[in-house]
Order: C-alpha cells, then sequence, then structure tokens
C-alpha cells in the first residue's frame, strides 16, 4: 500500500466548478502554460476563476507529490477539486534559483 501524505503547494490556480468535457479536457493536455489553459477554457465557454496562494492537498500518495515536484517551472498540474478541477502552476519559492 503506497504512503499517503498531507502537502502544501504555492501556486497560481484556475479553479473550475463544473465537470468538464472531454474534448476540453483533451485539449488541455498540451496545455503548458496557466495562460495557455485559460485560453483553452475560455474557448469552451468554461467559467473559471483565478486565484494564488496555498493548496493542500491530503491522502496523496508520495510517489505522485515526488511527480508534481520535479514537474518543469510553469507546467500547469490539473487536479480534481470537488466536481470541478483545479489547474495549477507552482510558484517558485524563495530559495528557488
Amino acid at each position: 500500500m503506497p504512503m499517503l501524505v498531507s502537502t502544501q503547494f504555492n501556486c497560481d490556480a484556475l479553479t473550475v466548478t463544473q465537470k468538464l468535457k472531454p474534448l476540453v479536457k483533451q485539449e488541455l493536455g498540451p496545455a503548458h502554460s496557466l495562460e495557455a489553459a485559460a485560453a483553452v477554457l475560455t474557448r469552451h465557454q468554461v467559467p473559471f476563476e483565478r486565484s494564488r496562494g496555498m493548496m493542500t492537498m491530503s491522502d496523496v500518495p508520495q510517489k505522485v507529490v515526488d511527480q508534481i515536484n520535479t514537474l518543469p517551472q510553469g507546467e500547469p498540474i490539473i487536479l480534481p477539486n470537488g466536481e470541478g478541477v483545479a489547474i495549477c502552476v507552482l510558484r517558485p519559492s524563495a530559495d528557488s534559483y
């Protein structure tokens, strides 16, 4: 059984409260920036809110956290959020180069 952890990420995010259609999900795949993801949502008339701050994830496999931490800077992460999703881009930490 994988080890589950709780963690926090400092990120900029787009929050969608509705379920995404398969075509929208497919088009988000190659969106390699938050602006590109916002353009996909706008093109499909999916309402979203922009936010900035700490995102807390509970009961996440350590493997998933490790994968998130190794993504290139600015690469969006699409995470389930209630009925919808949160599309997050990690912000550089104070000690990053």
